[in-house]
Parts: C-alpha cells; sequence; structure tokens
C-alpha cells in the first residue's frame, strides 16, 4: 500500500492588520476596484469592499463604477456618486437641478425651506 503525498504551497497575500482586540479570524475577500484577494476580519466596511491598496476608493450608488473618494461627490457617509451619475438635487423639493444653481431649484423652495427652519425654531422655544 504506497501512501498519497499532499503538497501545501503557501501565498503572498494582501492582508490589513489583525485587531488584537477582536476576536474575529480573517476571511478571504475580494477588492471590488482591483478584484485581488486579501484577508480582513472585516471590522471596518472600508476592510470588506475595498484591498489595503484602495482604502481610500468608493464605488457609484448609480453605475457601481470605482474611484477614489476624492474624484466622488459624498452624498451621505456611505453614499458616492461619480462625476458623471451626480445630479445635484433641490433641499427643499428634491427635484434634479443643474449643475451649479444652488441649494434650492426655486425662490419657492427657497421660501418653503426658510419657513420650516423658522417654524422649527418656534416650536423649540
Amino acid at each position: 500500500m504506497s501512501e498519497k503525498k499532499i503538497r501545501v504551497a503557501t501565498q503572498k497575500m494582501m492582508a490589513y492588520p489583525k485587531h488584537e482586540v477582536y476576536e474575529d479570524s480573517y476571511e478571504l475577500h475580494k477588492c471590488l476596484h482591483c478584484k485581488e484577494e486579501y484577508l480582513s476580519q472585516g471590522i471596518l466596511e472600508e476592510e470588506v469592499e475595498f484591498c489595503p491598496l484602495h482604502i481610500n476608493f468608493a464605488y457609484c450608488i448609480e453605475c457601481e463604477e470605482t474611484a477614489d473618494k476624492s474624484e466622488m461627490t459624498e452624498v451621505s457617509e456611505t453614499e458616492f456618486y461619480c462625476s458623471e451619475c451626480f445630479v445635484p438635487r433641490c433641499s427643499e423639493c428634491n427635484e434634479p437641478m443643474e449643475k451649479d444653481a444652488g441649494k434650492f431649484c426655486s425662490k419657492q423652495c427657497y421660501n418653503e425651506y426658510m419657513g420650516d427652519i423658522m417654524e422649527d425654531e418656534y416650536k423649540d422655544r
């Protein structure tokens, strides 16, 4: 009877530094930008989506393209738009506006917004 030998090969792989405070073990993830596999405990959302080389990247919630956060428009802490997909919206009625239109699409929306602010301040007294 002959014994079969198994050959084990090691592979170098990117990994986020292990956080000793957490008991979670490393998990294999795939970078949304470069598609490379890397290891992470998945403590932070960025560690689950992007490899250590692309931690400052985000994806557009409209077209799902990835790019450096500095090249994208942040609409909330977790929502980004690329320059092609971003359309500014009125702060009052949420209607799409021209790129350099300001915060409101019309004087009426501005007046309604300010009226709401004044009413809220009056109620808080």
